[in-house]
């Protein structure tokens, strides 16, 4: 269609046609699958499998909504444990990957510029995170201490971890660290 409409195009410029009769046609392929995503029972079985800091990124992530590049990208001096508020900055709250270069810049839309409240559990977690390792200036590193790369993350932990999942879990909510 993108192809077709392009040849269109090249065609009202030459003055073969009056009009490109692809304008504003929209083509339904169907509907698209849901993206995949953990549920609340299983939010604490990826965790115990995860490493301390990827552990405390995924929780972050359920219980803030926070897309992956604000998480990927969110900096110390933007978390208040004290007030127990977070800050997605305007100008570089967000990390992007563009061709393999990293960069911070602007959330994806202006909603996600935002203070948000973090949940008590999360203040403690994320306290327990910077205990041990007081100089980091971003809240969440890879292992090797630079930034995530969505891909590694994916393949290294979300993947691993959601591939053993049952299709329903169930759990005992009055056994399980979450509220």
């Amino acid at each position: 269609m993108s192809l077709l409409s392009t040849i269109f195009n090249e065609a009202v410029d030459e003055g073969l046609i009056g009009a490109n009769p692809c304008r504003r046609l929209r083509i339904n392929t169907g509907e698209r699958d849901e993206r995949p995503h953990a549920s609340a029972a299983q939010i604490p079985l990826l965790v115990e499998r995860t490493s301390f800091m990827d552990s405390v990124m995924i929780i972050a992530a359920a219980y803030t909504g926070m897309r992956w590049g604000e998480l990927a990208g969110l900096r110390w001096s933007r978390v208040d444990l004290d007030a127990g508020v977070r800050v997605v900055d305007p100008k570089d709250g967000a990390l992007h990957e563009v061709n393999g270069t990293m960069r911070l810049g602007p959330p994806k839309t202006k909603a996600s510029t935002r203070t948000g409240q973090l949940p008590p559990f999360l203040v403690d977690l994320l306290t327990e995170l910077r205990d041990a390792e007081p100089s980091a200036r971003f809240v969440f590193t890879a292992s090797e201490g630079g930034w995530h790369r969505r891909a590694n993350f994916r393949r290294r932990v979300w993947l691993p971890g959601r591939g053993r999942f049952p299709a329903r879990v169930e759990t005992d909510r009055s056994r399980s660290a979450f509220p």
